[in-house]
């Protein structure tokens, strides 16, 4: 197994499939074209919710101290996992040869956006501090504590998430395989 890299927590980070960057451009925001142009960058506490494929649909959970008790064991179960990050099954061959980059930031460049999700913003073009490479995804996420599920399909998953007390991150679920009900 390759060596993993141990993102420090309070470091913010980029991940991407690209190993070229030389500076980060602000751009505008997917889905509100009515925020600034940004550069986005991630702490490193929260960091395993990227280390899969940026087109990988995923729901990340964790528990905190506004997870009610039924929540925990209702999700979490027997797991000692802190964090729990279920992808569908038709990505597993992506998610095993994709390579990522985590490019390293000062939190000085950045201000906080979202603490509950570790965003950090910057409306300045920025450029990264070390580069990380990320050859093992898998291996990365299970060193890093992170319990996975593999799973058919995310959406009751989904649904479930959203009603609950979790903390929780769901990413590109517009390339999530259609609903089976």
């Amino acid at each position: 197994m390759a060596k993993l890299w141990q993102p420090q927590s309070e470091a913010l980070y980029h991940l991407s499939e690209d190993a070229t960057i030389s500076q980060f451009t602000p751009r505008p925001h997917p889905r509100q074209a009515e925020h600034p142009d940004l550069v986005w960058a991630i702490q490193g506490s929260h960091v395993v919710n990227y280390l899969l494929p940026r087109d990988c649909p995923r729901i990340c959970i964790r528990c905190d101290q506004h997870t009610s008790p039924a929540d925990q064991t209702r999700f979490f179960g027997l797991s000692t996992a802190p964090t729990i990050i279920a992808v569908e099954h038709i990505w597993l061959e992506r998610i095993r040869s994709t390579k990522l980059y985590a490019y390293e930031f000062s939190q000085a460049d950045f201000q906080q956006s979202d603490p509950a999700a570790g965003y950090w913003i910057s409306l300045r073009t920025v450029r990264p501090g070390a580069l990380h490479p990320i050859d093992d995804l898998l291996g990365q996420l299970v060193g890093l504590g992170v319990e996975l599920h593999i799973m058919p399909n995310l959406w009751r998953l989904q649904q479930a998430v959203a009603q609950s007390t979790l903390q929780f991150s769901m990413i590109r679920m517009r390339n999530a395989q259609p609903s089976s009900e």
